[in-house]
């Protein structure tokens, strides 16, 4: 070998740098001629066996191969431990990326645990609280019916007043009639009193005229007496009528007593109406406070959920109004129009809890038809809703929906409540379901390695559909995963992304 080199070096090169060059490359052969010689000498192995005696001839070549093949060897068990090593520190790594992905799940489901509790005591509360409404109410009605009734009463009292005010005018008016007769009686008294007077000058001028007239004295001294008595009878009437007179004024008197003592009664009354109505107006300001922040927290309620729905694109309104469940009409208890309630009374306070509450319920039941939810447990997000590349020809296509990779085999489940109306095969989609949930939103699950329902069967929200395949047109294990409203395909991601935020709240 070292021979031929030497050989080829003389042939290439010409003059003294050949010779030159030739004479190292001799000298280097020769040198690792003579290591080889020192290093791999010619040996023998000699074997006896039964007294016969052999050899075995190691050469140099020989031992120079085994040397190579043992340093190929050690050099190739060194780097599969390297491997080893190495493959054994990126199992590690992934079994740390698988547990710390557990975790996450725990805790999205803890969450997820932690959101339908909240919910669940929110409701309770919400009833509760609306039982001690109601019972607060109840009582408001009862002092209501008090407060009529003292209103009744008082009524009642102003009647009697108003009777004894009535008796005591027709006294006053017999009074007058009877002072006017006494008047009469005065004036009539007055004109005796003149005619005596006058008569009295007569007989003056009769005694003065008495021995001229003697023959009529005895006539005037009759008709004098007459008179007289006359008088007498007149001045006991007027007696009479004086002790009329004081008896009438001490029944005005008792009259006047018995008005202050019954405007003492109304005053007593009017001071106990007080007292209630200071009371309900108590309760009243209580029942506002009480009222006004529920309403004030479902209002706010309502507003998170309507922006919860409005992430995902979907006009909030329409969709009620769309329910199949209502039925629209008029009708309600007969209630008499009443006078308007003061203002701050708590009828504005309950009817705009009420209508709260009503959208409350509404948009709840909006939203737990919505598909916010994740089709599989765990995915990969692989292509997204709108205009991409045809993974199979590369033209631009359009995709109606996400394509979320996964396990092959792995449990799809529904994403809300509903009833499927399509379970099997079809073209390009493979094995695939559709699911309608009401107010126009159609779920689909394509490409589906098995399907576990059937068409007409009603689903609740994470009820097992079928497995993860790549059933159809697909180039790998993932569900195709599409949203429709009223037949127009939404983007999913929307969906899942509101989802995230309710989970959260």
């Amino acid at each position: 070998m070292f021979d031929r080199l030497i050989r080829n070096s003389e042939s290439h090169m010409g003059g003294r740098d050949a010779s030159w060059s030739a004479n190292l490359v001799r000298r280097l052969s020769d040198v690792a001629r003579s290591l080889l010689e020192r290093m791999f000498p010619e040996r023998q192995i000699i074997l006896r066996e039964r007294g016969h005696v052999s050899h075995v001839v190691l050469s140099r070549r020989l031992q120079v191969g085994v040397l190579l093949a043992g340093l190929t060897a050690i050099g190739w068990g060194g780097f599969a431990t390297y491997r080893m090593f190495d493959m054994h520190g990126e199992l590690a790594v992934r079994g740390d990326d698988l547990n710390h992905a557990r975790e996450i799940y725990q805790t999205l489901r803890g969450q997820v645990l932690a959101y339908q509790g909240s919910v669940n005591a929110a409701t309770r509360e919400l009833g509760e609280q609306q039982a001690s409404l109601r019972k607060l109410f109840g009582q408001n009605q009862a002092l209501r019916a008090d407060l009529k009734t003292t209103e009744h009463q008082l009524q009642s009292t102003e009647a009697e007043k108003a009777r004894m005010a009535d008796a005591r005018l027709s006294m006053r008016r017999q009074l007058e009639q009877m002072e006017a007769t006494l008047e009469d009686m005065r004036g009539e008294k007055d004109s005796r009193d003149g005619t005596l007077k006058a008569m009295r000058a007569r007989l003056s001028s009769i005694e003065a005229e008495r021995n001229e007239m003697i023959s009529e004295r005895a006539q005037l001294g009759r008709r004098m007496w007459a008179l007289e008595h006359e008088l007498a009878g007149a001045l006991e009437r007027g007696n009479l009528l004086d002790a009329n007179l004081v008896a009438l004024r001490q029944e005005i008197k008792k009259v006047s007593v018995e008005k202050v003592k019954s405007g003492d009664d109304n005053q007593k009354l009017i001071t106990r109406v007080r007292e209630l109505e200071q009371q309900i107006a108590a309760m009243e300001l209580s029942h506002r406070e009480i009222l006004k922040k529920l309403a004030d927290r479902t209002r706010q309620d309502v507003q998170e959920v309507e922006r919860t729905i409005a992430r995902t694109g979907l006009p909030v309104d329409k969709l009620l109004r769309d329910d199949p469940d209502q039925s629209f009409g008029q009708g309600g208890p007969f209630v008499a129009l009443r006078p308007p309630a003061v203002e701050g009374g708590l009828e504005p306070l309950l009817a705009a809890l009420d209508l709260h509450m009503g959208r409350m319920g509404d948009l709840q039941s909006l939203l737990r038809s919505l598909p916010l939810n994740p089709p599989v447990e765990t995915y990969t997000f692989m292509s997204g809703f709108g205009a991409r590349s045809d993974p199979f020809s590369g033209r631009p296509a359009m995709h109606n929906g996400v394509d979320l990779g996964s396990k092959y085999g792995s449990t799809i489940r529904a994403t809300a409540p509903g009833v499927v109306t399509y379970a099997g095969w079809r073209s390009n989609y493979g094995r695939i379901v559709d699911i309608d949930h009401g107010r126009g939103i159609v779920t689909r699950y394509g490409h589906m390695n098995r399907i576990d329902v059937k068409k007409g069967q009603k689903v609740s929200l994470r009820t097992p559909i079928g497995t993860v395949g790549s059933s159809g047109r697909s180039t790998g294990a993932h569900v195709h995963y599409e949203i429709l409203v009223k037949g127009v395909a939404q983007d999913p991601m929307k969906f899942l992304k509101a989802g995230k935020n309710v989970f959260k709240g």
